[in-house]
């Protein structure tokens, strides 16, 4: 279904009452095209296709303002996908998409909260920050955001460019990372919540953090970590690579290792201004293998 110069809203009866299933593989099963298009989707489920909803650019922009509640997207290739200008998701699980479960090529404003994205075939929920927006927020507001057993990261966030909050995401059993940042720094904050249970990557055997940094700031422009729990991931709890992460206020336990800090592409790390933490089980690792950056989207 093609939504292009006007605003839409599909409601359905509820879960388990409405599915709406992509007539071809190759298209979405809602796509919103356009400055013009924007609405909503509601009460139903999206199976199949390139993904559940896609947000079209255009001539005439990106869509506008979309809500997506209350909605399963199942067996899609990536579950919500494109190019947004306002988009909020709440209430809703996102499962089983051949490849990402949410990938946010662009979003002025993004909202992420209260759903369940799991068992997809690349990462949970990534997002490219590097066009310049208003604020982006991912995780708990009243109810439980979850992530997990993606085969990929859990959350990836590439960029700085727009404020970026997670805030309160439970992140768990994931390949890779729980929670990956490449190219983020100043703009970035992760208040809260659990990475664990990481395994390491299908086939590479490479990382298994709990939470990565990478090519993220530098001093005093710092991703900032704070009151996170970070336990039982296959290697370290946190990794720093040429990044700048100041931590606090956050426990980091029963990893392989704890803290892994190494200069990367050149560039030093640095932990700088990080207090107050508990850090028990393991040791500052030296080895690592090189990380790879990931296409976007």
């Amino acid at each position: 279904m093609s939504v292009s110069g006007k605003r839409v809203y599909l409601v359905g009866a509820g879960l388990g009452a409405t599915t709406l299933r992509a007539a071809d593989p190759s298209k979405p099963v809602v796509g919103f095209s356009g400055a013009a298009s924007g609405g909503g989707v509601s009460g139903m489920q999206l199976e199949g296709g390139s993904a559940g909803v896609q947000g079209i650019l255009s001539n005439s922009g990106r869509p506008g303002d979309l809500v997506l509640d209350n909605f399963i997207a199942i067996y899609n290739h990536r579950g919500i996908y494109g190019e947004f200008s306002r988009l909020k998701l709440t209430k809703f699980e996102v499962v089983k998409s051949a490849w990402h479960g949410l990938s946010i090529v662009t979003a002025d404003d993004l909202e992420v909260t209260d759903g369940e994205v799991h068992d997809n075939g690349g990462v949970g929920v990534y997002v490219d920050n590097h066009v310049p927006g208003s604020f982006h927020f991912i995780g708990e507001f009243g109810g439980d955001f979850l992530v997990y057993g993606n085969r990929l990261s859990g959350i990836e966030v590439h960029g700085d460019a727009a404020k970026m909050l997670i805030f309160e995401a439970h992140v768990f059993l994931n390949g890779v990372s729980g929670l990956r940042l490449f190219d983020a720094g100043g703009n970035t904050y992760v208040q809260g919540g659990f990475f664990g249970l990481t395994a390491t990557e299908p086939g590479t055997g490479q990382a298994g953090d709990g939470i990565d940094a990478l090519s993220s700031g530098t001093y005093p422009s710092c991703v900032t970590i704070s009151g996170v729990t970070v336990q039982f991931n296959s290697r370290a709890g946190l990794g720093v690579l040429g990044s700048c992460v100041e931590l606090s206020y956050s426990t980091i336990d029963s990893n392989l290792f704890a803290i892994h800090g190494d200069p990367w592409e050149g560039v030093p790390f640095s932990m700088a201004g990080s207090h107050d933490n508990v850090c028990r089980g393991g040791r500052l690792a030296r080895e690592y293998p090189e990380p790879r950056r990931r296409p976007r989207g």
